[in-house]
């Protein structure tokens, strides 16, 4: 039957009734049919002479203006709300079946808990009690705890790095015990969140990454001290606690707070949004000494009407007036990457470098499962801070470039909007690489049409796109370059990258071709070494290799984990033409 459109109403209400009684005639015939051979027929028996009318008529119902569900909505209603209800859980299993459930790191909790400066009888009064004075005994002093709880979540770990750092670089400077955090991907009280088709933890413990001051380790005391910013005695004594231990020690009533916000700057109380790294410290020194809030133990800094460090921060160089005090401290001079990571350091780099790793793995070959509590394992674990500050000598002829793809392919097009220029740590004052934000080559002025608006467009993100995501003929071009600038021989490459293995495979033979005796990748050669507990931790991994493995390292000037990279290998003293940029 051909379907010509109602051209009224009427007509329309006489096509809905005969569309109507079809579909109840066609149900009548198949359960009289259904009837007559109940006993013996198969379900695609009954009612098979209304199959042909039952198919025509769904299909004119579909076509006709009134929808096949108010034909039964009782039935269309249940069909939804079960499709409803089972899509989360088809979808729930589907993403099970691809990435399997993550690690709970019940060990690192644990070890986390057992830290020795974590005294679960304790808990601070009610009274708060005064700072000692100038000749008191700093041995009787109470711990004064400082919490940013409004910290970085939903973001990567180098984001969350980077204001850590600086958040317990306040602490340490002002004579107070830092509360570190987990890494919060997401705020949902449920123990997993999906990213990329696949569940990770929600929250996963600090120590999973790194160890040292801002993760409560290990705080040393140097012998010759420069420096009279630091009370060292008490910084090696109040080592940073976890937010699970302030939440413990520390009741609701005993809590002061310092809300940062903007009006606070206009009213002159705050510091200028334009400051540089030393101008505020400088202002929060004075800040938490300041009579509301200097007898307070459990202090808290609210950052939800404006970050103390925000990206503003970090993508300027004002933060590199900072680094001289960053690196003289401990929380610099002591940064450690976890157990969990050198573990995986060691058992990665013996498969991928095997000669130049003979005889140098610092943990003689022994590894650890972190899911146990037994108090050997816990022992070891609290011995880690001595072992991991061990410092891994370079690999000679090692480069490692870090390849940034996924979401670059939008992030950097927006940079170029934005006419952004490398972060705060990629431009210290040495490096060989800087970028200039107006440094293409702009098309010529035409008095008839006009400045070409669109092709200087394309000419800036042709410009952006090949120090932020460059092609493979770029890549090769760019190492081949800074191979031939390096007073000693580089051979090997390590790429720390996100990228799909095919880009991996055909980068790969494009750089032995170029004369690259061995290429390797955390996409293709690390990640199937790790096991489900360093999976997780792998960005890690790549930034201890790249910090202490590397003879020369290549970032990407517009990331905040090369900036990290960096930062790292300068507060180590490695040489700074020995950081280049693609």
């Amino acid at each position: 039957m051909s379907y010509v459109t109602p051209s009224s109403s009427k007509q329309r209400r006489e096509r809905e009734s005969v569309l109507c009684d079809d579909y109840k005639m066609s149900l009548i015939q198949g359960h009289n049919q259904g009837r007559r051979h109940h006993s013996t027929s198969s379900p695609l028996q009954v009612g098979h002479r209304a199959i042909p009318l039952l198919w025509q008529t769904s299909f004119r119902l579909l076509v006709s203006p009134i929808p096949h569900a108010f034909a039964s909505p009782k039935r269309a209603l249940l069909v939804i709300l079960l499709v409803m209800l089972s899509t989360p859980l088809v979808l729930g299993l589907l993403v099970v079946a691809y990435g399997g459930l993550p690690p709970s790191y019940a060990g690192i909790r644990m070890y986390e808990r057992s830290l020795p400066q974590h005294d679960w009888s304790k808990r601070v009064e009610v009274t708060r009690r005064p700072l000692p004075t100038k000749g008191s005994s700093s041995t009787n002093r109470k711990p004064m705890y400082l919490r940013f709880p409004d910290h970085l979540w939903g973001h990567g770990l180098n984001n969350f790095l980077q204001e850590a750092i600086m958040s317990s670089y306040i602490a340490y400077t002002s004579n107070r015990t830092f509360v570190f955090e987990d890494h919060v991907w997401s705020r949902m009280p449920l123990p997993y969140t999906l990213y990329d088709f696949a569940l990770r933890p929600t929250r996963i413990p600090l120590n999973a990454y790194m160890s040292g001051p801002v993760a409560g380790g290990h705080v040393s005391v140097p012998e010759d001290v420069h420096s009279s910013v630091f009370d060292h005695s008490h910084l090696a004594r109040n080592r940073a606690i976890s937010a699970e231990y302030y939440e413990h020690v520390c009741p609701r009533s005993t809590r002061a707070s310092i809300v940062y916000s903007w009006d606070s700057l206009r009213d002159g109380r705050n510091v200028d949004q334009d400051a540089d790294g030393v101008e505020i410290i400088d202002w929060w020194r004075k800040r938490l000494s300041e009579g509301d809030v200097r007898d307070a133990q459990c202090l808290e800094v609210r950052e939800s009407q404006r970050r103390v460090f925000d990206s503003h921060f970090f993508g300027s160089p004002r933060v590199l007036s900072l680094f001289a005090e960053l690196r003289d401290s401990p929380v610099l001079r002591d940064f450690a990457w976890s157990n969990l990571v050198y573990t995986a350091l060691d058992k990665v780099f013996a498969h991928l470098f095997p000669p130049q790793w003979e005889g140098q793995t610092s943990h003689a070959g022994r590894i650890h499962a972190l899911q146990t509590t037994e108090t050997d394992e816990l022992n070891f674990l609290e011995n880690v801070d001595t072992n991991i500050r061990t410092r891994r000598s370079v690999v000679p002829g090692l480069l490692a470039v870090h390849l940034r793809r996924g979401d670059y392919k939008r992030h950097c097009l927006r940079l170029a909007k934005w006419q952004s220029s490398f972060m705060g740590f990629n431009r210290f004052e040495g490096l060989v690489d800087s970028f200039d934000p107006h440094g293409f080559e702009k098309p010529t002025f035409s008095a008839r049409t006009g400045t070409h608006v669109k092709e200087e467009k394309e000419s800036r993100q042709a410009h952006y796109l090949a120090h932020c995501l460059p092609t493979i003929p770029q890549i090769v071009h760019r190492l081949h370059i800074i191979r031939s600038e390096q007073p000693r021989s580089l051979s090997c490459i390590y790429i720390l990258t996100n990228a799909w293995p095919s880009f991996i495979t055909a980068l790969s033979h494009a750089l032995v071709a170029d004369g690259w005796a061995s290429v390797k990748s955390s996409a293709t050669d690390t990640r199937p070494f790790l096991t489900r507990e360093e999976s997780y931790v792998d960005v890690s991994v790549d930034m201890a290799l790249a910090v202490d493995r590397a003879e020369v390292f290549v970032g990407n000037g517009f990331s905040s984990l090369s900036a990290n990279i960096v930062m790292l290998r300068m507060a180590k003293g490695m040489p700074v033409e020995s950081n280049r940029f693609l």
